[in-house]
């Protein structure tokens, strides 16, 4: 769901602790806004089966393998073997597929992603202005050298993946997959001293399976799968055509199911208290 007043890559959805609570918000926040002309056209928010995992058998699970494995060991492994589980208990088919042109959509996600945080910036108080980290102020001062012809280019590539994954991508399959990031979760960087840092390194890996929804606007969902061997959450991605979600809760209930469920080692039962 786009914000309002938002430009290309900024979206509200929801965070939840499982599917039913992610389907419920979904359906709260989804639909036309009255204030928003460009989502009056869109269809009716429909969850009804949103945990109807029947509904899988047939599915095609698009796989472009080399983007699918460019990731940690650990990851590939526990995505590869969900994919299986739904192949074998639920039905679905495996489809090979090619999403070409990666790299230059990287770049035009960063372009884009840059200059419209930057625009944010100019509805901000200067004195709020100043107390933004050094690591911040880094890219918008890099924000500000992409040229006007450097932001049309990167709007005519969404354009193209747009099409792309409508045309070529979803006549193929039903769901394209992909890990959640390409890197295992870590220590938080700078903790627990509050340093600045700036990574773009990192935060590209963190970042790998997220660009081509985030970019195109295309639905998708991430979900745990498994576990690192020091028992964080390793997460599996669907994403799908437009106004199809329905289909990305019931992948996620199904992984749901698959998937064993730990506490963490901090854990606040807030209902209960």
């Amino acid at each position: 769901m786009p914000h309002l007043g938002s430009q290309a890559v900024g979206h509200t959805g929801p965070l939840s602790g499982c599917v039913t609570d992610c389907a419920i918000a979904y359906s709260v926040m989804a639909g036309p806004d009255r204030r928003m002309s460009n989502t009056w056209a869109q269809p009716r928010v429909e969850i009804v089966g949103y945990n109807n995992t029947e509904a899988l058998r047939g599915k095609r699970l698009g796989v472009y393998r080399p983007f699918f494995e460019h990731c940690d060991d650990q990851i590939a492994k526990s995505c590869n073997e969900t994919v299986q589980k739904l192949v074998q208990n639920y039905g679905c088919e495996v489809v090979e597929i090619r999403i070409p042109r990666l790299d230059e959509l990287k770049t035009a996600h960063f372009i884009t992603i840059c200059t419209e945080s930057l625009l944010g910036t100019h509805q901000m108080k200067p004195e709020d202005q100043g107390n933004l980290q050094p690591s911040v102020r880094s890219v918008f001062g890099l924000a500000k050298n992409f040229t006007a012809d450097d932001v049309a280019r990167a709007m005519r590539l969404r354009t193209y993946f747009m099409k792309y994954m409508n045309e070529h991508v979803f006549t193929e399959c039903d769901v394209v997959v992909t890990p959640t990031t390409g890197e295992v979760a870590g220590p938080v960087l700078g903790y627990p001293h509050g340093e600045d840092i700036l990574d773009g390194e990192l935060t590209g890996r963190i970042m790998r399976f997220a660009q081509i929804g985030n970019f195109t606007g295309i639905p998708a969902i991430t979900v745990p799968a498994s576990y690192t061997d020091e028992g964080l959450p390793i997460g599996i991605q669907f994403m799908s055509k437009w106004w199809d979600e329905l289909t990305l809760f019931q992948m996620a209930s199904a992984v749901e199911i698959e998937c064993e469920k730990r506490k963490p080692e901090l854990y606040m039962p807030v209902l209960k208290q």
